[in-house]
């Protein structure tokens, strides 16, 4: 059975309250969760109003999408943000799939792969 749902990076400027409103106002019952949107999100919500507006929009998580940045971390930074996704994903009613990408290259470090 096909389930459908909506991707947040198509609402690339609004913020991820309003991926959920309009999720759940077009009837759609999944909603894939852009990476980024979640950090703007925690600036001022937790990870509790997070599962809360699941429930109250009626939404459920397809995925967490585009975890950027992965490749130029230190060893902390790498376990801070496995730790974030994972409790991000804990959230998201038992557990949803995550999907990481590829980092810019970051050009101010001396060890950098080269462009190809």
């Amino acid at each position: 059975m096909m389930k459908y749902g909506i991707n947040g990076l198509s609402m690339f400027y609004a913020p991820i309250e309003s991926d959920f409103e309009v999720t759940s106002k077009l009837g759609y019952e999944y909603l894939e969760i852009w990476w980024p949107k979640i950090g703007d999100y925690l600036k001022n919500h937790t990870l509790s109003d997070l599962a809360a507006d699941f429930k109250r929009y009626g939404v459920k998580p397809a995925n967490l999408t585009s975890i950027e940045e992965i490749t130029f971390r230190d060893k902390a930074g790498k376990k801070e943000l496995e730790e974030l996704v994972h409790q991000t994903s804990e959230v998201c009613q038992g557990g949803v799939p995550a999907s990481g990408s590829c980092a810019e290259q970051d050009d101010s470090r001396a060890d950098a792969p080269a462009d190809r």
